[in-house]
């Protein structure tokens, strides 16, 4: 035996109640999605930034080999000067108006400490006209550090950018490269890395060996909380913070079976956003979220991205 439900008919009333809560609920929307009015400086203010990547001068001096030392040295590795990798931190110091900003000194990076030093600072201030006046020291064996001042105007939610044309300087910028790797962090290319075992290996307690094959989840990685705090929200901070290794970074995969375009892909990537965001205004123009989709063995937006231009140059666009 079937029975059968009565159907629901909505009256004038309920129409009108609906219609009523509805029209509530999209007034509720659109006020909070503007208001209250969010700004990033205090008014009046302007944003000073310090950026930089800088190796320092060698901490010991460069000891000057025998020619009997070469003998017995490879062809090619004879170098006349035998210099350890170890390098100086780079001591940055920013005055303004003769007010002592910033006095610090950043670690070349590297396991050895041979690496570049790397630096991202910022502050706002009151716009106007002041004296900037910054010195830097690359070298532990100086007496002083090098000094270098003048005077700049900073104009309200505007920043002092120096106009770098030099693609090698801006794939260097350390910020740049922190934004980057943030979001390769949060959309990494490769979503698992496959791999083929050779012979057994122990994970996790368990034991497996071939012809069986394991998985890296890359996507999972990149979002565990104990690598990565607050690991949903967008910090590019966390790559000036530390330096995380390879076993914990790893957006093109790794090992020596790593996407060979890896290193050219992230400096197509900066160079890319560098020139759109000097030169234009952008905001993101999708209705709703962009999803993920496969595209054979990568990942990327499902429907692209839509922007729309706001200003270019100091000039409105047409939205």
């Amino acid at each position: 035996m079937t029975e059968t439900l009565p159907q629901l008919r909505l009256g004038p009333l309920q129409w009108t109640g609906q219609i009523v809560m509805y029209a509530l609920f999209a007034a509720f929307v659109g006020y909070f999605a503007s208001q209250p009015p969010v700004s990033l400086l205090p008014p009046g203010h302007g944003l000073l930034r310090l950026s930089f990547s800088h190796p320092g001068k060698f901490a010991t001096d460069c000891r000057q080999r025998s020619a009997e030392e070469l003998a017995k040295m490879p062809p090619q590795m004879r170098a006349a000067q035998d210099c350890q990798r170890t390098r100086s931190p780079v001591q940055a110091r920013v005055e303004v108006d003769d007010k002592v900003l910033i006095d610090r000194s950043f670690r070349p990076a590297g396991l050895a400490q041979d690496g570049a030093a790397s630096g991202y600072w910022r502050t706002p201030i009151a716009a106007g006209t002041h004296r900037l006046r910054i010195q830097f020291k690359d070298d532990l064996r100086a007496d002083a550090p090098t000094p270098t001042g003048r005077a700049v105007n900073l104009p309200p939610l505007r920043r002092p950018l120096a106009p770098h044309e030099d693609p090698e300087v801006i794939a260097r910028l350390p910020y740049l490269d922190a934004v980057c790797n943030e979001t390769l962090r949060l959309h990494p290319i490769v979503p698992d890395v496959p791999r083929m075992l050779a012979r057994p290996l122990e994970l996790g307690g368990y034991r497996v060996a071939p012809p069986l094959g394991v998985d890296v989840a890359t996507a999972l990685v990149h979002r565990r909380e104990a690598l990565y705090p607050e690991p949903d929200l967008f910090r590019p901070e966390r790559f000036l913070e530390r330096r995380f290794t390879p076993f914990e970074f790893f957006p093109f995969g790794g090992g020596h079976r790593r996407c060979i375009g890896a290193a050219f892909a992230t400096y197509e990537l900066k160079i890319v956003l560098a020139t759109f965001l000097r030169h234009a205004h952008l905001e993101l123009a999708e209705p709703d979220a962009v999803k993920p989709a496969r595209r054979n063995v990568v990942m990327g937006p499902a429907t692209g991205v839509r922007m729309r231009l706001r200003e270019r140059r100091g000039q409105r666009a047409a939205a």
